[in-house]
Protein backbone atom coordinates (compact mmCIF):
# COMPACT_ATOMS: atom_id res chain seq x y z
CA UNK A 1 0.00 0.00 0.00
CA UNK A 2 2.95 2.49 1.01
CA UNK A 3 4.64 1.71 -2.44
CA UNK A 4 1.41 2.65 -4.18
CA UNK A 5 0.70 5.24 -2.83
CA UNK A 6 4.15 6.95 -3.32
CA UNK A 7 3.84 5.93 -6.60
CA UNK A 8 1.34 8.20 -7.34
CA UNK A 9 2.58 10.55 -5.66
CA UNK A 10 5.67 10.36 -7.45
CA UNK A 11 3.51 10.37 -10.63
CA UNK A 12 1.40 13.67 -9.51
CA UNK A 13 4.99 15.34 -8.72
CA UNK A 14 6.05 14.35 -12.54
CA UNK A 15 3.02 15.66 -13.67
CA UNK A 16 2.44 18.94 -12.42
CA UNK A 17 6.67 19.33 -13.06
CA UNK A 18 6.13 18.43 -16.78
CA UNK A 19 2.75 20.21 -17.53
CA UNK A 20 2.60 22.82 -15.24
CA UNK A 21 2.40 25.98 -17.06
CA UNK A 22 5.13 28.23 -16.71
CA UNK A 23 4.38 31.50 -15.15
CA UNK A 24 6.03 34.63 -16.96
CA UNK A 25 5.82 38.76 -16.02
CA UNK A 26 6.24 40.26 -19.34
CA UNK A 27 7.57 43.63 -19.51
CA UNK A 28 6.63 45.86 -22.38
CA UNK A 29 8.66 49.97 -22.81
CA UNK A 30 8.76 52.71 -24.78
CA UNK A 31 7.22 53.32 -27.85
CA UNK A 32 3.72 51.87 -28.79
CA UNK A 33 4.70 50.04 -32.00
CA UNK A 34 2.70 46.78 -32.92
CA UNK A 35 0.51 46.50 -29.97
CA UNK A 36 -1.94 44.99 -32.06
CA UNK A 37 0.32 42.04 -33.87
CA UNK A 38 2.38 41.02 -30.99
CA UNK A 39 -0.13 38.52 -29.48
CA UNK A 40 -0.40 36.38 -32.85
CA UNK A 41 3.47 37.04 -34.03
CA UNK A 42 4.47 35.51 -30.44
CA UNK A 43 1.21 32.68 -30.13
CA UNK A 44 4.00 30.04 -30.84
CA UNK A 45 6.72 31.24 -28.14
CA UNK A 46 4.39 31.64 -24.77
CA UNK A 47 2.60 28.32 -25.39
CA UNK A 48 1.82 26.50 -22.25
CA UNK A 49 2.91 29.59 -20.44
CA UNK A 50 0.99 31.91 -18.34
CA UNK A 51 1.73 35.34 -18.86
CA UNK A 52 0.93 38.82 -16.66
CA UNK A 53 1.85 42.19 -18.59
CA UNK A 54 3.84 45.32 -16.82
CA UNK A 55 3.83 48.32 -19.30
CA UNK A 56 5.61 51.19 -19.85
CA UNK A 57 4.60 53.37 -23.09
CA UNK A 58 4.47 56.58 -24.25
CA UNK A 59 1.65 57.64 -25.72
CA UNK A 60 -2.17 59.40 -25.38
CA UNK A 61 -5.29 58.51 -24.41
CA UNK A 62 -6.09 56.18 -27.30
CA UNK A 63 -2.94 54.22 -26.56
CA UNK A 64 -4.01 54.01 -22.63
CA UNK A 65 -7.07 52.44 -23.74
CA UNK A 66 -5.21 49.97 -26.36
CA UNK A 67 -3.00 48.60 -23.64
CA UNK A 68 -6.02 47.97 -21.63
CA UNK A 69 -7.77 46.27 -23.94
CA UNK A 70 -5.30 44.12 -25.50
CA UNK A 71 -3.58 43.34 -22.39
CA UNK A 72 -5.30 44.26 -19.25
CA UNK A 73 -1.75 44.85 -17.91
CA UNK A 74 -1.53 44.50 -13.85
CA UNK A 75 0.50 47.59 -13.86
CA UNK A 76 0.81 50.28 -16.82
CA UNK A 77 1.77 53.85 -17.39
CA UNK A 78 1.33 55.30 -20.52
CA UNK A 79 2.30 58.98 -20.52
CA UNK A 80 3.17 62.30 -23.38
CA UNK A 81 6.95 61.41 -24.18
CA UNK A 82 9.24 62.88 -21.36
CA UNK A 83 11.30 65.54 -22.72
CA UNK A 84 14.32 64.11 -21.49
CA UNK A 85 17.24 66.46 -21.31
CA UNK A 86 20.54 65.83 -23.23
CA UNK A 87 23.36 68.22 -21.50
CA UNK A 88 24.66 65.94 -19.87
CA UNK A 89 27.04 66.66 -16.66
CA UNK A 90 29.09 63.54 -17.08
CA UNK A 91 31.49 62.38 -20.12
CA UNK A 92 29.72 59.78 -22.58
CA UNK A 93 31.49 57.56 -25.31
CA UNK A 94 28.50 57.77 -27.82
CA UNK A 95 30.49 56.02 -30.65
CA UNK A 96 28.66 52.64 -30.60
CA UNK A 97 25.08 54.33 -31.41
CA UNK A 98 23.62 55.73 -34.55
CA UNK A 99 20.39 57.26 -33.06
CA UNK A 100 20.05 60.89 -31.63
CA UNK A 101 21.19 61.76 -27.68
CA UNK A 102 17.18 61.87 -27.25
CA UNK A 103 16.43 58.91 -28.76
CA UNK A 104 18.97 57.11 -27.35
CA UNK A 105 18.18 58.00 -24.07
CA UNK A 106 14.21 58.07 -24.23
CA UNK A 107 14.27 53.63 -24.08
CA UNK A 108 16.59 54.13 -20.90
CA UNK A 109 13.65 56.32 -19.36
CA UNK A 110 10.98 54.49 -20.04
CA UNK A 111 12.68 51.36 -18.55
CA UNK A 112 13.35 53.43 -15.69
CA UNK A 113 9.68 54.29 -15.40
CA UNK A 114 8.81 50.38 -16.10
CA UNK A 115 11.02 49.78 -13.03
CA UNK A 116 8.54 51.89 -10.85
CA UNK A 117 5.99 49.55 -11.51
CA UNK A 118 7.71 46.19 -11.16
CA UNK A 119 9.74 47.03 -7.68
CA UNK A 120 5.93 46.82 -6.32
CA UNK A 121 4.93 43.66 -7.46
CA UNK A 122 4.39 41.00 -4.91
CA UNK A 123 3.58 38.33 -7.48
CA UNK A 124 5.56 35.33 -7.91
CA UNK A 125 6.80 34.13 -11.73
CA UNK A 126 8.91 31.97 -13.00
CA UNK A 127 10.96 34.69 -15.07
CA UNK A 128 10.83 37.83 -16.11
CA UNK A 129 11.15 39.16 -19.29
CA UNK A 130 12.24 42.89 -20.51
CA UNK A 131 10.72 43.24 -24.55
CA UNK A 132 9.09 45.22 -26.61
CA UNK A 133 5.94 44.84 -28.20
CA UNK A 134 7.50 45.06 -31.83
CA UNK A 135 9.76 42.28 -31.20
CA UNK A 136 9.16 38.85 -32.40
CA UNK A 137 10.43 35.26 -32.36
CA UNK A 138 8.88 32.52 -34.66
CA UNK A 139 9.71 28.89 -34.68
CA UNK A 140 9.82 27.56 -31.37
CA UNK A 141 8.39 27.52 -27.92
CA UNK A 142 10.03 29.34 -25.26
CA UNK A 143 9.49 26.42 -22.47
CA UNK A 144 11.66 23.86 -24.56
CA UNK A 145 14.14 25.99 -24.72
CA UNK A 146 14.54 27.66 -20.89
CA UNK A 147 15.90 25.77 -17.67
CA UNK A 148 16.04 26.92 -14.31
CA UNK A 149 17.87 29.97 -12.92
CA UNK A 150 19.77 31.19 -15.75
CA UNK A 151 19.99 34.36 -17.59
CA UNK A 152 18.89 34.07 -21.55
CA UNK A 153 18.54 36.42 -24.54
CA UNK A 154 17.42 36.48 -28.34
CA UNK A 155 20.28 35.10 -30.66
CA UNK A 156 22.28 38.01 -32.73
CA UNK A 157 25.58 35.88 -34.99
CA UNK A 158 28.56 37.45 -33.82
CA UNK A 159 31.85 37.28 -31.21
CA UNK A 160 30.89 40.41 -28.95
CA UNK A 161 27.19 39.17 -27.86
CA UNK A 162 27.59 38.01 -23.94
CA UNK A 163 31.24 39.35 -24.32
CA UNK A 164 31.02 42.87 -24.79
CA UNK A 165 27.18 43.46 -25.37
CA UNK A 166 23.82 42.30 -24.76
CA UNK A 167 20.54 42.06 -27.32
CA UNK A 168 17.68 43.96 -26.36
CA UNK A 169 15.19 42.21 -27.96
CA UNK A 170 14.86 39.49 -25.31
CA UNK A 171 16.04 39.10 -22.12
CA UNK A 172 14.48 36.84 -19.67
CA UNK A 173 15.80 36.33 -15.91
CA UNK A 174 15.31 37.23 -12.65
CA UNK A 175 13.28 40.33 -11.22
CA UNK A 176 16.69 41.49 -9.68
CA UNK A 177 18.00 41.26 -13.48
CA UNK A 178 15.36 43.22 -15.06
CA UNK A 179 15.24 46.03 -12.03
CA UNK A 180 19.33 46.35 -12.66
CA UNK A 181 18.65 46.68 -16.38
CA UNK A 182 15.55 49.27 -15.51
CA UNK A 183 17.66 51.00 -13.36
CA UNK A 184 20.32 52.00 -15.83
CA UNK A 185 19.16 55.64 -16.67
CA UNK A 186 19.30 56.64 -12.92
CA UNK A 187 23.09 55.12 -13.09
CA UNK A 188 24.28 56.76 -16.41
CA UNK A 189 26.32 58.90 -14.35
CA UNK A 190 28.29 56.11 -12.48
CA UNK A 191 28.07 53.84 -15.76
CA UNK A 192 29.28 56.08 -18.13
CA UNK A 193 30.78 58.63 -16.68
CA UNK A 194 32.83 56.55 -13.79
CA UNK A 195 33.04 53.22 -15.55
CA UNK A 196 33.03 54.40 -18.79
CA UNK A 197 30.64 52.30 -20.37
CA UNK A 198 29.52 53.22 -23.95
CA UNK A 199 26.20 55.05 -24.53
CA UNK A 200 24.72 52.47 -26.22
CA UNK A 201 21.99 49.85 -25.32
CA UNK A 202 23.93 46.76 -25.83
CA UNK A 203 27.06 47.54 -24.15
CA UNK A 204 25.12 49.28 -20.98
CA UNK A 205 22.71 46.01 -20.67
CA UNK A 206 25.98 43.94 -20.60
CA UNK A 207 27.65 46.34 -18.18
CA UNK A 208 24.89 45.43 -15.86
CA UNK A 209 24.37 41.69 -16.61
CA UNK A 210 28.26 41.02 -16.73
CA UNK A 211 28.27 39.11 -13.45
CA UNK A 212 25.52 36.59 -15.05
CA UNK A 213 26.89 35.46 -17.98
CA UNK A 214 28.45 32.70 -16.34
CA UNK A 215 24.66 31.54 -16.60
CA UNK A 216 23.99 33.44 -19.87
CA UNK A 217 22.85 32.43 -23.00
CA UNK A 218 21.38 33.45 -26.13
CA UNK A 219 18.17 31.54 -27.35
CA UNK A 220 18.52 30.10 -31.38
CA UNK A 221 15.42 28.61 -31.17
CA UNK A 222 15.08 28.17 -34.61
CA UNK A 223 17.87 26.80 -36.30
CA UNK A 224 16.88 26.95 -39.82
CA UNK A 225 17.58 30.62 -39.75
CA UNK A 226 21.05 32.43 -39.26
CA UNK A 227 18.85 35.03 -37.08
CA UNK A 228 17.48 32.22 -34.63
CA UNK A 229 14.21 32.98 -35.57
CA UNK A 230 13.84 36.79 -33.94
CA UNK A 231 12.74 39.86 -35.49
CA UNK A 232 11.88 43.36 -34.99
CA UNK A 233 8.24 43.73 -36.42
CA UNK A 234 7.95 47.24 -38.57
CA UNK A 235 5.21 48.73 -40.54
CA UNK A 236 2.53 46.30 -42.04
CA UNK A 237 3.54 43.35 -40.06
CA UNK A 238 6.45 43.21 -42.10
CA UNK A 239 9.35 41.53 -40.28
CA UNK A 240 13.09 42.84 -40.47
CA UNK A 241 15.45 40.23 -39.24
CA UNK A 242 18.50 41.26 -37.48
Amino acid sequence: ILEGCALTIYRTILHETIYRKMKLAICFYGQARQLETWHSNNKLLYEGCEYDHYIHMWGDKATEEKVNYLYSPVSYIVEPQADIPTDLDYPVNTKHITASLFNTLSPLYSMYRLGTLIEKSSLDYDYWILTRPDACAQGFKLRDVIGENNLYTSFVPGPEWLTSAVDTKFICGTKEDILNLTGIYENLPKYCGIDKAPLCHHRLFYHVLKNRMSTASMIKGDHRHWSGGWSWVRDNNVLKLS
